[in-house]
């Protein structure tokens, strides 16, 4: 469905894209062969193949649900200008998060559906300790890291300072939260484990050691996944809510793990100029299905659900189809006008950091209603 009101962006794909199974020959072939997948569900007509998602197709051949991806269009927001990158971005409840360094902490309101272009600025905050360089964003709290290593809380509605900093013992690389405790990504050190309380005396409660260089995390439910630099993928369980001690590195990659993106049983693992690796996390352990490789190097990823990654290469952004994720395909893609570095997802938005600014863009799919809330894939937060 075309809406002339939207701005749009060309979907011009990338000259050069090669898709490696694990560094086996080229597969793209056998992905344009294949324009759907079957997801093995059984069925007696369309309808019991549909689900609720309007960037999919669904049909019944044979008995069996096969599901394809339809021409879809990208919205695209002003970019914000940011004057020193790159820095974190994260998209929750419709609220685009920048940390823009020494500029401070930005919170703008996406709540419009289409994106408008001009979004507007909620509100302005100051760090305390000079740059914000990362963040995590909770029901309550916003919880940022900046350059001297330090750790602080926010509250969410107000952005009042809550109670004392947290010194982590070298540079944040990244926070999330689960159960109560904050996760820290401390780049030589590992990761490490914050009981914050109400922040009026944090303190570690653990350390995760990694033989790598903690450079980013992703959480999904009790899972932490950890871009590990050199090291690979490295993947800690938050199931016992003691103290962590150590992370198991399940897998080796080619290049630097710098980002990943984690949901449901799938993760999406940033390799520079190795790629993307596509990783499954089966029973027998974490098993590679692909690399897919663009042109340039692979800064960051995002998942807008499981099936439909976003990996950021150069200037701009490849959506990759995943529903075969063993020969990962480009579904759209998004061009900014200086090079890409960071970014966020939520439902069917995403948000790019580049080097001079922040632009979000938002898939828009033949079923979407104008008035419709955003869907959003996979399982629980």
């Amino acid at each position: 469905m075309r809406r002339p009101a939207l701005l749009l962006i060309a979907l011009a794909l990338p000259a050069a894209v090669a898709c490696q199974d694990d560094g086996a020959a080229d597969v793209r072939d056998a992905a344009a062969d294949a324009a759907l997948t079957d997801a093995g569900l059984g069925c007696d007509g369309a309808l019991d193949c549909q689900d609720d998602d309007p960037c999919t197709t669904a049909t019944c051949a044979a008995g069996r649900c096969v599901f394809g991806r339809p021409a879809a269009e990208l919205v695209a927001g002003d970019p914000i200008p940011v004057a020193v990158g790159p820095h974190a971005v994260a998209l929750v409840d419709g609220e685009l998060y920048i940390a823009k360094g020494l500029e401070g902490l930005e919170i703008w309101d996406l709540s419009a559906f289409p994106l408008p272009p001009s979004l507007r600025l909620e509100r302005h905050l100051e760090g305390e300790e000079g740059s914000v360089d990362h963040l995590a964003v909770a029901t309550d709290r916003i919880v940022i890291g900046e350059q001297a290593g330090v750790v602080r809380a926010l509250d969410r509605a107000s952005g009042a300072p809550v109670g004392v900093a947290w010194a982590a013992s070298d540079e944040v690389r990244g926070v999330v939260f689960q159960g109560g405790r904050v996760f820290v990504a401390s780049y030589a050190k590992g990761i490490e484990v914050v009981q914050p309380g109400d922040w009026s005396a944090p303190s570690r409660t653990g350390r995760a050691d990694t033989p790598g260089r903690a450079s980013a995390l992703a959480r999904q439910g009790t899972l932490l996944a950890v871009a590990d630099g050199l090291a690979g993928l490295a993947l800690v369980d938050l199931t016992d809510a003691g103290p962590v001690r150590r992370a198991d590195v399940l897998l080796e990659t080619a290049g630097r793990a710098e980002g990943v993106a984690l949901q449901s049983d799938r993760v999406l693992l940033a390799e520079g100029p190795a790629g993307a690796g596509i990783i499954d996390l089966l029973p027998g352990g974490p098993t590679r299905l692909a690399t897919f490789l663009p042109a340039e190097p692979v800064a960051d990823v995002a998942l807008l659900g499981r099936d439909l990654g976003v990996v950021v290469a150069g200037n701009g952004a490849l959506i990759v189809d995943l529903q075969a994720p063993e020969a990962p395909t480009v579904w759209l893609a998004a061009s900014t006008a200086t090079p890409a570095h960071h970014v966020a997802a939520e439902g069917r938005r995403f948000a790019v950091a580049t080097d001079d600014a922040v632009q979000v863009f938002e898939v828009v799919c033949p079923e979407d209603a104008p008035d419709a809330g955003i869907p959003a894939d996979g399982g629980p937060p």
